[in-house]
């Protein structure tokens, strides 16, 4: 049976810790102490890799048989305040809109179709910090993209007009006969979590709100 002698400014005795840090910044620690029963110290701070954190919340005591309490403790920190996100990336199914104006002498048409078969992006990233973190880059990358059956990516390809509006030809319109397309993201939701006092991590998910290729107005060619 191990036999323990500390001052009554010692107590209680750290036994165990376990130090997690996390992809977001955030750093996490679990720790058990040790007192003799009947004295009421607990700890207020854990001392670790990063230096001193605060316990939070509040510890757990179990009694033991030998003589001593057991502590459990957690305690919270930032390893890296800067730099660093926790991100997981998604797919969800997404149509396209498709959109163009035939301007005819008896007043403007406007065209228009859903496409569906394509996948958009989806990111939730975590960052340390009250704000909400921007949608981060991938692979060097900026922004949430779009990708066809194929898996292709297809944010900056050109779409012809034909594949949409086969009667809308070259040889009968006046128009821009590609695009690209046009995307507009939005934040699907926005959380918050506080470890203690002043330990916040901020969670941010981002999707694709609309992707519209929009081909403008056509004008008739006139027949001679």
């Amino acid at each position: 049976m191990p036999v323990y002698s500390a001052s009554s400014t010692q107590w209680p005795l750290l036994q165990s810790k376990t130090e997690q840090k996390f992809k977001s910044g955030l750093f996490n620690v679990s720790a058990e102490f040790i007192r003799p029963v009947g004295n009421t110290a607990l700890p207020t701070q854990i001392e670790t890799s990063i230096g001193p954190v605060n316990v939070w919340p509040e510890p757990t005591v179990s009694v033991g048989t030998d003589g001593f309490d057991r502590i459990n403790a957690t305690g919270y920190g930032v390893w890296s305040a800067t730099g660093l996100s926790e991100e997981i990336w998604g797919l969800q199914l997404g149509k396209i809109q498709v959109l163009l104006i035939l301007a005819k002498s008896e007043g403007d048409e406007m065209l228009g179709k859903i496409v569906d078969g394509y996948f958009f992006d989806t990111v939730a990233v975590k960052k340390m910090g009250s704000q909400a973190p921007p949608i981060p880059s991938r692979n060097g990358v900026d922004g949430l993209r779009v990708y066809n059956a194929n898996s292709a990516d297809v944010t900056n390809s050109l779409f012809s007009v034909s594949s949409f509006f086969p009667g809308v030809t070259s040889s009968s319109f006046n128009g821009s006969f590609q695009t690209t397309l046009s995307i507009v993201t939005r934040p699907a939701s926005v959380r918050q979590t506080t470890f203690g006092e002043d330990i916040v991590e901020t969670e941010a998910s981002y999707e694709i709100a609309t992707a519209t290729l929009n081909f403008g107005t056509f004008t008739p060619i006139a027949t001679p």
